[in-house]
């Protein structure tokens, strides 16, 4: 989780394969490295470990959150949409999964009546837990970030700093994410 939390991806990801290396039917560990191959870009192989961890520890919210991420950074928005739900139905307070489902409902369609949906699951997940409503927005922009997407990173990190303007993660990103925009 360490290396998460500081950027330093491809070390978390040799910490996730040795911890599911010594306890392969751990869950958590699985979830955890899905994360990180979400951040990296690799929606493939995190899919893959989220499937697994779900077989695993079915009634988690945090996997279901995991894999909802994953299947819409591969646009496979129906089945995002019901990963978001089945995590909320598990967890009705869980903010990323509000944050989550408000994006999965934006990228689906940009209608009106999805920004109705973002909106809503925006504002609840803001009001359950601000702080991780930021960190949501941060770490979707790293994502982008990683796919050359730096407007697209920026506009998150900017939405980040909206919600918790200390937000040390989002200011950081932010300046790698406009030197090179520039």
């Amino acid at each position: 989780y360490e290396y998460v939390s500081n950027d330093d991806f491809n070390n978390a990801m040799k910490e996730y394969t040795e911890a599911i290396r010594l306890s392969p039917n751990n869950g958590s560990y699985l979830n955890s490295r899905a994360w990180t191959y979400y951040l990296l870009g690799n929606y493939a192989a995190g899919l893959e470990d989220a499937n697994k961890a779900l077989s695993l520890e079915s009634g988690q919210a945090y996997i279901y959150e995991t894999r909802g991420a994953l299947y819409r950074a591969l646009r496979e928005y129906d089945k995002s949409l019901a990963d978001y739900n089945e995590a909320l139905r598990l967890d009705p307070n869980y903010a990323y999964a509000y944050m989550g489902r408000a994006l999965t409902h934006w990228w689906k369609d940009q209608t009106d009546e999805n920004w109705e949906a973002f909106t809503a699951d925006r504002d609840k997940a803001v009001s359950i837990n601000q702080a991780q409503s930021a960190r949501v927005y941060s770490d979707i922009g790293i994502g982008w970030y990683h796919l050359g997407q730096y407007a697209d990173a920026l506009r998150f990190f900017n939405n980040a700093l909206e919600i918790n303007p200390g937000d040390e993660k989002a200011l950081r990103w932010k300046t790698k994410a406009e030197a090179v925009n520039n």
